[in-house]
């Protein structure tokens, strides 16, 4: 009877999880369409009524990079964050049915989420240094790009296209090298997660076969266990690197401020011509 409870709740679950899966789904496309154009249409208005001096201190990639950042602001609010929230959600609930079939056993299974935690908050820093590092080299090289297409007649005039286009390259080396060191870090985490769940399973393993050999847990409430500790250990991760990437929004709306928080010009009333007849 205890078995069959047991696959029952799992299959319960999967279908709840499922459905919320689809239902969180939709939610992120209808709420991601609505938001995108109302933020970027607001935040193109400002910035068409921003003084021409504005524009003639930056880089026209620069610019646009800033601008870009709003995409990535509006798929965290709209993606990101509803999951993030179903994700604590299922993992508090997951963490109460381990400790209901688990014990103490818990805690060994959170010991290891509690260490990829720590990791990357100790990792931070040099992640969003090699992320902001990412973005100015990219926007450098875009910059350089449109300049070069809007001045193309000059450049050809002259004999400058090749020295464009070699300073061109040099700009995309180092935007592919920074690109390279993200994906790097990336990797790490990835592999250093994927290391800590085996160690989790296969110390898990151990000591619930030690206790069910010693009678102190049945086979029923070992397995049922081992499985809502990889549910566990799967929404912990991502709702871990999702407040990573919380902290990550820092960068964004720093560089979106510039845009934002400068002072649009005053319009002028427009007058109207009087007919002397």
């Amino acid at each position: 009877n205890l078995l069959v409870i047991i696959c029952v709740g799992l299959l319960f679950f999967i279908l709840f999880r499922t459905c919320v899966s689809m239902f969180r789904s939709w939610i992120s496309i209808v709420m991601g369409a609505l938001i995108d154009i109302q933020w970027k249409s607001g935040l193109f208005d400002h910035l068409m009524k921003l003084p021409l001096a504005y524009f003639e201190k930056r880089k026209l990639g620069d610019i646009q990079s800033r601008f870009g950042s709003l995409d990535a602001i509006r798929t965290t609010f709209t993606t990101s964050i509803v999951s993030s929230i179903i994700d604590g959600i299922m993992s508090v609930g997951v963490f109460i049915m381990m400790f209901m079939y688990g014990g103490w056993l818990v805690w060994v299974a959170s010991g290891f989420t509690v260490l990829y935690v720590l990791l990357r908050l100790s990792t931070y820093r040099y992640y969003r240094q090699a992320s902001e590092e990412q973005l100015v080299k990219s926007a450098k090289a875009s910059s350089h790009f449109m300049e070069t297409l809007y001045s193309i007649a000059t450049l050809k005039s002259l004999g400058l296209a090749g020295t464009r286009s070699q300073f061109w390259l040099n700009l995309n080396i180092d935007t592919a090298n920074a690109n390279i060191r993200v994906t790097k870090l990336d990797m790490f985490f990835g592999g250093v997660n994927a290391f800590l769940a085996a160690c989790d399973q296969i110390v898990i393993l151990w000591l619930g076969a030690s206790l069910v050999i010693d009678s102190q847990m049945t086979l029923g409430m070992f397995v049922a266990f081992n499985a809502y500790r990889g549910q566990f250990s799967d929404r912990a991760s991502n709702l871990i690197d999702m407040v990573i990437r919380l902290r990550m929004l820092n960068l964004h709306n720093e560089r979106l401020a510039d845009i934002v928080l400068s002072t649009t010009e005053e319009e002028k009333p427009y007058r109207k011509i009087c007919n002397p007849n």
